[in-house]
């Protein structure tokens, strides 16, 4: 029996301004250094909510800004963060209790946070917001990989640093916005002006 095929659907992503009132909004939380921090970090990162809960403290070289995350099939790779993340990690270490098993990202508890912990803090901060986009830790993921690629970032180091082990599932975040192709439309054609 052959299937009809299902039309692969472009990945959502969030503009900057809208990831800016996410994260402002992730800190007026109860938790709000914790819930700035995994916002952050799944755009910083563009790791999995898989990966993100069970980064340790040990799996992070702070003078670096790089995390060794295990991702599908366990492998590891190094991802990087920027100094936005480092100075929430920082602060959101102290609050952490002693008997933090070596998680970084704990539930009111004090236990390792799991995938349906986060949903439902990112679910919560944007039950406060306008944004339309249904924003998950995937769009985040989404929004790293579409905003590294806007900037000029070469796709392999993409692949690399989404874990991905086909180039084919990286290609699918080379949607750009309409301003990023129109920009580089308007940098590289070279009939774009008339002489005078």
């Amino acid at each position: 029996i052959a299937y009809p095929k299902t039309e692969k659907k472009l990945p959502k992503f969030i503009y900057y301004n809208e990831l800016l009132e996410i994260i402002n909004e992730a800190g007026k939380t109860k938790y709000n250094i914790r819930d700035k921090l995994i916002i952050e970090m799944l755009y910083a990162t563009g790791v999995r909510i898989s990966e993100l809960v069970n980064i340790k403290i040990n799996d992070i070289d702070f003078n670096n800004r790089r995390i060794i995350v295990l991702g599908k099939g366990n492998k590891e790779r190094i991802v990087y963060y920027g100094e936005y993340a480092d100075d929430i990690l920082k602060i959101y270490l102290e609050t952490l209790p002693s008997n933090n098993n070596g998680y970084v990202f704990l539930n009111s508890k004090g236990e390792k946070i799991t995938d349906r912990g986060v949903r439902y803090i990112i679910d919560n901060i944007m039950k406060r917001l306008s944004i339309k986009t249904n924003v998950s830790p995937h769009v985040l993921r989404h929004t790293f990989a579409t905003d590294m690629l806007n900037n000029g970032c070469d796709i392999k180091v993409v692949q690399e640093l989404l874990g991905h082990t086909s180039l084919r599932a990286t290609e699918i975040y080379t949607h750009v916005t309409n301003e990023s192709i129109k920009k580089v439309y308007y940098e590289y054609f070279p009939r774009r002006d008339k002489d005078e």
